[in-house]
């Protein structure tokens, strides 16, 4: 083989071996890329299941509280000192207390709303109505729905506990929720769009026969490691009836 021959095979070598560090450098940052983008999709696949799980938890302990409505108690839309909305009524079913197992009752004391000492943390307590069986910090009391009605028509309105009892985990329904909004319909619609118009706080009587046909909730819920940024906001509507 003559020395122009040699020189041309090792000039062919040198391109081919450039050529193949290149491509592997092209797959190398490929990998990296496809692998970052794994991994983002798999963290902001953990955090929406981690929201989703939270909104499921939320809407199923709304449409199962009030679908026992009692329109004979109160109904009350008010807000919270961190400007959100809490909700709180009287509910029929099957209660059970969560402090001594042989106390129940079918029908509880609602305070759906922030926490008063975390107000990312969203409540749900559940005081029973247990005429004849008192205790001290417990989620029961011992009163009758009759003495609540006729507390409310003479102007007394119920009261719930809103810090979270540590010895009653129960009374947390969710975390990292915030910018709670609660708004109440009678059906009526607007003149030019025909849209459902919504309202803010008001406070029903056993008396009223204006009662609310439906609630509309709306709160952004936040994921443990912030990985969605502002969260995710979500809008739940609940048809209580005539």
């Amino acid at each position: 083989m003559n020395s122009v021959a040699k020189k041309m095979k090792k000039a062919f070598t040198l391109t081919e071996l450039l050529v193949a560090i290149g491509l592997l450098a092209a797959v190398l940052t490929a990998s990296t890329i496809i692998f970052h983008y794994s991994i983002e999709a798999h963290r902001t696949a953990m955090a929406t299941a981690e929201i989703m799980h939270s909104v499921r938890a939320i809407t199923d302990q709304l449409n199962l509280q009030l679908a026992g409505l009692r329109k004979d108690g109160c109904l009350m839309i008010g807000a919270s000192t961190n400007g959100s909305n809490n909700l709180k009524f009287f509910s029929v079913g099957d209660f059970q207390s969560s402090f001594k197992d042989d106390v129940r009752s079918n029908i509880a004391w609602m305070y759906f709303g922030p926490a008063e000492n975390d107000s990312n943390n969203l409540l749900l307590d559940i005081k029973l109505l247990t005429p004849g069986e008192s205790g001290v910090d417990v989620d029961y009391e011992d009163k009758s729905f009759i003495q609540y009605q006729e507390d409310i028509i003479n102007g007394n309105y119920p009261d719930a506990v809103h810090d979270i009892d540590l010895d009653n985990p129960y009374n947390l329904l969710a975390q990292r929720i915030s910018d709670i909004e609660i708004e109440w319909t009678d059906g009526s619609v607007g003149a030019v769009y025909k849209n459902i118009l919504w309202q803010g706080s008001k406070t029903w009587e056993p008396t009223d026969n204006d009662w609310p046909k439906a609630l509309k909730f709306r709160f952004t819920i936040h994921d443990s490691k912030n990985i969605l940024k502002g969260g995710k906001t979500f809008e739940h509507i609940v048809y209580i009836g005539n």
